[in-house]
């Protein structure tokens, strides 16, 4: 079985691994359902506003509603702003030393989650600030990285928020983004090829000297940290990526490489193409400015939905209809076995054998 036969075997190619269509196709998926619900939430919180202050249920249906929701493309902008956000905010956390405490790969992880949790949810129904340090602590739990419990992250990333997180604002939303990444919390990132490739350049190129095969392959892995935000990880392989950046990083001298490497001409070119493909498209890439993401947060204001706002009249209304379900269900058990008890006690021979 060849190395790439059992990549393709791993969850990370079968449940996150698109062709550009499909990849666009599910974000306008993902898109267009939100954009529905946010529609019919908003005439359902216009109604239980017009019910609480003029006793009317049924205000002006859904013809007064006229809402512009985000298209895919803004909903993009946001995720990529904040993936990056997540990204450098997981820079903040230090050891005893000061030196990074989140290695490399636990950062991308990080990421990874982030970019994922929005393949499968809206923007319009979670805004990015509620899942970011989500994100980031399971992380670190799905790295096996222990940074202090709970208590200890929220006081450091509350510093450098400079407002306070709570323990409560970090965990609500665990378990909705365990399920949206199909409980598959194995990531498979560039940076184990890279190194690998790193081993492999010695042994093909051995005239180049040692100091300079790791300035190449430092070089190489800042090309991977400005794109570990971007689709590359939905669109290519993480071999495919680590060369890429070996390439951009050095191009002459990956050639030359990869003409060592791979002495069928019609292979070389396959994998040269592919490459230059990724090369291309890792580019054109750039993180959104802070401008486009406020503007877009801007319009996100007015298309938000109400069911995912507590601050929302119809948020508060459903909290209570299932907190009055529940009590009513409590109650019915009480009365169950209360009358259960009752027919025990009266029955003259005892309960059934």
């Amino acid at each position: 079985m060849k190395d790439d036969d059992t990549y393709r075997q791993s969850s990370q190619f079968q449940l996150w691994s698109f062709s550009s269509f499909k990849l666009r196709s599910l974000r306008e998926a993902v898109n267009a359902a939100a954009a529905d619900r946010v529609r019919k939430n908003l005439v359902e919180e216009k109604n239980v506003e017009s019910a609480t202050t003029n006793g009317d249920g049924d205000a002006n249906g859904e013809g007064g509603i006229r809402v512009e929701c985000l298209t895919p493309e803004e909903e993009q902008v946001l995720v990529d702003f904040y993936a990056d956000r997540v990204y450098k905010t997981t820079a903040i956390f230090k050891d005893e030393a000061k030196n990074p405490l989140l290695a490399a790969h636990i950062r991308a992880t990080a990421v990874t989650f982030f970019k994922r949790f929005y393949l499968r949810n809206s923007v319009m129904d979670y805004h990015p600030k509620q899942i970011l340090f989500t994100c980031i602590f399971f992380a670190t739990k799905s790295e096996n990285l222990w940074i202090g419990g709970i208590d200890t992250f929220c006081r450091i990333v509350s510093g450098a928020n400079k407002r306070p997180v709570t323990p409560a604002e970090v965990l609500t939303h665990e378990f909705l983004l365990c399920q949206s990444l199909s409980f598959a919390f194995t990531v498979h990132h560039p940076y184990r090829a890279l190194h690998g490739l790193y081993l492999d350049l010695q042994q093909t190129l051995p005239n180049i000297p040692v100091g300079e095969l790791g300035k190449w392959y430092d070089t190489a892995k800042t090309v991977i940290n400005k794109t570990i935000c971007s689709d590359a990880q939905f669109l290519y392989t993480p071999p495919q990526i680590a060369m890429t950046a070996y390439l951009t990083a050095d191009t002459e001298r990956f050639t030359l490489y990869l003409t060592s490497k791979i002495t069928n001409d019609a292979e070389r070119e396959q994998v040269s193409s592919q490459l230059t493909k990724c090369r291309e498209y890792l580019k054109k890439w750039v993180v959104p400015t802070l401008a486009q993401a406020t503007a877009v947060d801007k319009k996100l204001h007015y298309c938000k939905n109400p069911d995912k706002d507590p601050n929302s009249a119809l948020f508060r209304k459903r909290k209570a209809d299932e907190a009055q379900h529940d009590e009513e269900r409590k109650m019915r058990k009480v009365k169950e076995a209360q009358e259960k008890a009752r027919k025990e006690q009266d029955d003259l021979f005892g309960a059934p054998l």
